[in-house]
C-alpha cells in the first residue's frame, strides 16, 4: 500500500561527512523541469479522479435521503480541493529554479570568504525548514483526508445495513452506489500517485539538505548555527 509510504519519518538520517559541498548540490527539490510537469499533470488527473468519486458518492447518498452522509462527502469533496490546491503551490515553490540555485551556490559563497557566513546559513536553513514544514503540511492533510473517508465508509455500511434489514432495495441500491464509490476513492488514495511520492520524497531531501547545511556550519561558523 503505497500511501504507508507518507505515514511516517520526520527523522532524517543521511549521513553527511566530509564532502558536504556534493551532499548539497547533488539534491534536486522537485526534479528536473519536465520531471515538474509530468508531476504536475499527475496531481491534475488525481484531482479530477478523486473529485469525481466524491462527487458521485455524495449524490448517490442524497438520492438514498441520507442528507448527513451526502453532506459529510460534500465536505471532503470541498477539503480535497483544497488539498490539491494547496499542494499545487507548494510543488510549485520546491520546483523554482531560484532555490535550486541558492542551495547549489551555497557552498561555493562559503569558501569564497561571504562577509557574513553565519547570517547566510541561517537563512538558507530557515527557508529549508519553512519548506520541508510546507511539504509536511500536505502530506498531513492527505492522510487527514483518507482518514476521513474510512470513517465516513464505515458510517455509511452502517446505515446500508439498516436499510438491507428493512428490506428496502431502491435505498439498499443508492446506499450501495454511494459506498462503493467511497471505496474506490480510498482505495485510489491508498495507491496514491507519482505526485505525492515525489512530494513526499522532496520533503525527505529538504530534510539531507538541512543536515548538509548545518554541517557546513559547523565547519564555517563557530558554535554553527
Amino acid at each position: 500500500v503505497k500511501s504507508a509510504q507518507l505515514v511516517e519519518s520526520d527523522d532524517v538520517t543521511t549521513g553527511v561527512g566530509t564532502d558536504v559541498a556534493s551532499e548539497i548540490t547533488e539534491i534536486s527539490l522537485f526534479g528536473t523541469q519536465s520531471e515538474s510537469q509530468i508531476a504536475f499533470d499527475d496531481l491534475d488527473k488525481f484531482s479530477k479522479t478523486l473529485l469525481g468519486c466524491l462527487e458521485a458518492s455524495g449524490q448517490s447518498f442524497a438520492a438514498g435521503k441520507d442528507e448527513d452522509l451526502a453532506a459529510a462527502v460534500g465536505h471532503c469533496r470541498e477539503w480535497s480541493q483544497d488539498l490539491v490546491d494547496h499542494a499545487r503551490l507548494v510543488a510549485e515553490k520546491l520546483a523554482c529554479p531560484d532555490a535550486h540555485e541558492q542551495f547549489a551556490s551555497l557552498p561555493v559563497m562559503i569558501m569564497e570568504g561571504h562577509p557574513d557566513p553565519e547570517k547566510l546559513l541561517s537563512q538558507v536553513d530557515e527557508r529549508l525548514d519553512s519548506m520541508r514544514k510546507d511539504a509536511r503540511s500536505v502530506r498531513s492533510v492527505y492522510l487527514d483526508i483518507l482518514a476521513r473517508l474510512g470513517y465516513l465508509t464505515s458510517c455509511a455500511e452502517l446505515s446500508l445495513s439498516q436499510a438491507l434489514e428493512a428490506e428496502d432495495h431502491a435505498l439498499v441500491k443508492k446506499l450501495q452506489d454511494g459506498v462503493g464509490r467511497l471505496e474506490s476513492a480510498i482505495d485510489f488514495m491508498n495507491d496514491c500517485t507519482d505526485f505525492w511520492v515525489m512530494l513526499h520524497g522532496t520533503e525527505l531531501e529538504l530534510g539531507k539538505m538541512q543536515e548538509g547545511v548545518q554541517c557546513l556550519a559547523m565547519s564555517a561558523v563557530p558554535g554553527g548555527i
